[in-house]
């Protein structure tokens, strides 16, 4: 599945990645981690791939719940002269 996003630099080409099971802490009903990979363009033409965790809790009062990204890694690839 895919999606688009506007990130930092610009529109990105955005890829599910990984999901990691629940898991349980004292003061949280459930937690899981999402992996999302993210291309998008530099402004030299590079390809810029961004892989992300996402963490999504749900509160054990139920009142509240919390969601953010909590980890990533940048990978640049520079554009590769055009054949002739």
């Amino acid at each position: 599945m895919y999606h688009c996003q506007k990130l930092e630099q610009d529109a990105a080409l955005g890829i599910d990645g990984s999901r990691r099971p629940s898991f349980v802490v004292p003061y949280s009903f459930s937690v899981s981690d999402f992996g999302f990979v993210f291309l998008t363009k530099g402004l030299d033409g590079s390809l810029i791939v961004s892989y992300r965790t996402f963490r999504l809790g749900i509160e054990k009062s139920l009142i509240g719940s919390y969601a953010g990204w909590v980890g990533g890694v940048w990978w640049r690839y520079a554009p590769v002269a055009p054949n002739r």
